[in-house]
């Protein structure tokens, strides 16, 4: 990636040129502008690129036919960036990059039609986050982390905390974002936000958790809704009508994680300090408990 042009123009020119050598005199437009979008999130997804050079994908993916800006988007983590976007088969793809850095961030679909595979209108379909990224110095070899993502807490010291939280408003929607740092493994704290019976000790009654990708997902007063993210010990999204709760678990040491929440929902339903009396339940609950065997 370092011979990559890092000016827009000279990098839009090579990435047109790749389009035309797999294609041909039979490339039309649309389809070069579908090759060159597609090509735009190979390089972002799977290259570890550098500064300028990701500033110049973003300014060139902007200047594809069809594409266009997104001033506010969120990835898995819950991140903000601004995202460049084009519609396709009923769905709107959205590489998400950085607002300042121009690093690419993740990805999000959104249905903006009603879709024959079940998502209505205005539903995230996808959504996906890079956290970290490095290199190793031959193949096969596993890459050693060479950070801890946050700082750790101390072996010995059990004890939870909960940092100031944030609110945004974007027209009528609010997101609140909470980091969380837990006293017990994430094996051990998966099953209270992963489970009915775990959400109720702290969060409140859950009349149905399907623990699954599209599983079904209930709430007292609040309807019904779905698991619209899943992944073991690590993330566990639940979307309901008007809103959206996200867990993203991560190691904060031998025997403590970090939770990363975010919640977003239409008007005033929510506050800072009823999900902090909240965490602090869930802290309260998980330092009276045992961590493993």
């Amino acid at each position: 990636m370092d011979t990559t042009p890092s000016t827009h123009g000279p990098l839009r020119k090579r990435i047109r040129a790749g389009g035309h050598d797999a294609f041909g005199e039979l490339f039309d437009a649309y389809a070069r502008s579908v090759y060159n979008f597609v090509l735009v999130g190979d390089l972002a997804r799977e290259s570890l690129i550098p500064p300028a050079q990701a500033a110049a994908l973003y300014r060139a993916a902007a200047g594809i036919s069809g594409v266009f800006v997104i001033d506010d988007a969120v990835d898995a983590a819950g991140r903000h960036g601004v995202a460049v976007a084009r519609i396709d088969d009923g769905e709107r793809h959205e590489p998400i990059f950085d607002r300042k850095t121009k690093e690419f961030l993740g990805e999000r679909e959104v249905a903006v039609a009603d879709l024959t595979s079940g998502p209505e209108k205005g539903d995230v379909t996808a959504r996906t986050a890079v956290l970290e990224r490095t290199v190793v110095d031959k193949r096969g070899e596993r890459p050693q982390r060479v950070r801890d993502p946050l700082p750790r807490v101390q072996a010995g010291v059990m004890t939870g905390s909960i940092e100031q939280g944030t609110s945004q408003t974007h027209g009528n929607t609010r997101i609140l974002h909470f980091l969380v740092r837990l006293p017990r493994s994430m094996e051990t704290v998966w099953p209270t936000i992963a489970t009915a019976e775990g959400l109720a000790a702290w969060f409140g009654p859950v009349d149905v958790l399907e623990p699954r990708l599209g599983g079904v997902f209930g709430v007292p007063g609040l309807g019904g809704g779905r698991v619209t993210a899943w992944d073991v010990d690590r993330v566990a999204e639940y979307t309901l009508e008007g809103g959206r709760m996200r867990f993203h678990l991560e190691r904060g040491g031998d025997d403590a994680s970090v939770l990363r929440f975010t919640h977003e929902f239409q008007g005033e339903g929510e506050s800072e300090a009823g999900w902090r009396t909240r965490f602090e339940r869930l802290i309260e609950n998980l330092e009276g408990s045992a961590d493993g065997p």
